[in-house]
């Protein structure tokens, strides 16, 4: 189990950082909620993200996206539900379950369509990936690479390279106004997310944040190809580990 995670349930704003010429992307506004909750078989992970886009001419697009995941404790078995909606209408559903063993790993689709993958060798799943990058996060920067499979395409795995700054000192980088994170150290790390087969292209997304030991981020950048927002932690409830034999 991974005892150094706080079960918690955080709320985001978010605000436009910038836009990509061309996008016609005037004005992005949203909110992400994520909760994860955690039981001695494993992780329960929710994220609710919703975001309205303005372009040029005035017109208004809401995007939501949804997703839920477990992962067990062990990090060998994991299931994944995600949905996009545009204006409130589905416009794409991912699900299925994967598994890691010594006969390979595998991720088995049954939506948008049923189908089965290969999972490279050494695949994590995103809590395992989360605790990795956080037992290697300490008093000088470090480069962490791992292929992990999350199951919000209906792609396979993906390569990702997690850049971890040196532990954050000093007013106001290490500090927080919420007491819950106010006795752990912090970090900034970087995220950037690549195709498995094709680590050597440009990222698929990438994702900044500054994240504590408990694995509770503050402040979380994004990178959505058209334009890149900014979510800022603005309230926070935190639970108790459980206690596992």
């Amino acid at each position: 189990m991974a005892s150094d995670l706080a079960p918690h349930t955080a709320h985001y704003t978010m605000k436009l950082l910038s836009a990509r010429g061309g996008s016609g992307i005037e004005a992005v506004t949203g909110d992400m909620g994520i909760r994860w909750e955690g039981a001695c078989t494993g992780w329960t992970m929710s994220n609710r993200t919703v975001f309205d886009v303005t372009y040029t001419g005035g017109e208004n697009v809401w995007v939501t996206m949804d997703a839920s995941t477990w992962e067990a404790a062990a990090g060998d078995r994991y299931t994944f539900l995600v949905r996009t909606l545009f204006n409130d209408k589905e416009s794409e559903r991912i699900e299925g379950k994967a598994r890691l063993a010594d006969g390979g790993a595998i991720a088995e689709f049954t939506l948008p369509a049923a189908k089965t993958i290969t999972l490279p060798t050494g695949t994590m799943f995103p809590t395992t990936h989360t605790r990795m990058v956080l037992d290697a996060a300490g008093e000088t920067p470090q480069i962490i690479r791992a292929t992990v499979f999350d199951g919000f395409t209906d792609g396979g795995a993906q390569f990702v390279n997690a850049i971890i700054g040196k532990r954050l000192t000093g007013r106001p980088l290490a500090n927080s106004s919420f007491p819950e994170l106010q006795k752990g150290p912090s970090w900034n790390v970087s995220l950037a997310f690549f195709d498995a087969d094709k680590a050597d292209a440009e990222p698929n997304s990438e994702i900044r944040l500054k994240i504590f030991r408990n694995g509770i981020a503050e402040v979380i950048e994004m990178d959505f190809g058209d334009f890149r927002l900014v979510a800022t932690l603005k309230e926070l409830r935190t639970g108790k580990p459980p206690v596992c034999n």
